[in-house]
């Protein structure tokens, strides 16, 4: 085969490899509260914690990679407690003055989760020894308020926003009566909670 189209080819080949998409994976909640799709190489936490109905981490930047960005999901049931939507997000940003040291509060406004109405806290400060930033996004469903956190160090916040956007909006809310909500929910949702042992390397 003559050299210059072998190279070709294998360039070809090389970038036939490069554009092959990443699998797409499916998940329903405990409860079957919600269903949302993530992308396959980021890491599902098997584990079960109370409040917490799903999270999943990306994947390491490099081997040094010490913080790992993360995306959970939390519910908490609100039946017959009388509170509006905007009495629940002022009350979410104060609890955050007690969850994160050095908070501040970057921006607060309305967005969409899936096909559904809420709000975005976006906010940054410390969380033990790392200077990281979230979006908290929150929508009020069935009685109950769901609330997607995305945890990042402040450098990598961009590149893994638009994956986490699209994990936000794949989320599904069903229709699940409240009287079945197991009673593990919590009141406020702790950014960065339950990490796997794999999540802080160095």
């Amino acid at each position: 085969m003559n050299k210059k189209i072998f190279c070709s080819f294998l360039l070809f080949s090389s970038a036939l490899l490069v554009a092959q998409p990443i699998a797409v994976k499916s998940f329903i909640s405990r409860g079957g509260y919600f269903s949302i799709n993530y992308p396959g190489n980021w890491e599902l936490n098997a584990q079960l914690v109370p409040g917490i109905y799903f999270q999943v981490f990306s994947p390491k930047e490099s081997p040094n990679d010490q913080f790992r960005e993360s995306l959970n999901i939390v519910i908490e049931d609100l039946n017959g407690k009388q509170v509006s939507e905007q009495q629940y997000i002022e009350a979410t940003k104060k609890n955050l003055l007690f969850n994160v040291k050095d908070y501040h509060l970057q921006k607060v406004g309305e967005t969409m989760m899936g096909s559904y109405k809420a709000y975005e806290i976006i906010y940054s400060g410390k969380l033990n020894m790392y200077n990281l930033k979230f979006r908290a996004v929150i929508s009020i469903f069935e009685k109950r308020a769901f609330v997607a956190t995305y945890s990042s160090d402040i450098i990598s916040y961009d590149k893994f926003y638009p994956e986490i956007t699209k994990i936000i909006n794949s989320i599904r809310l069903l229709r699940v009566p409240v009287q079945s909500v197991k009673p593990d929910s919590i009141k406020v949702p702790k950014p960065g909670a339950a990490k796997p042992k794999t999540q802080v390397k160095k």
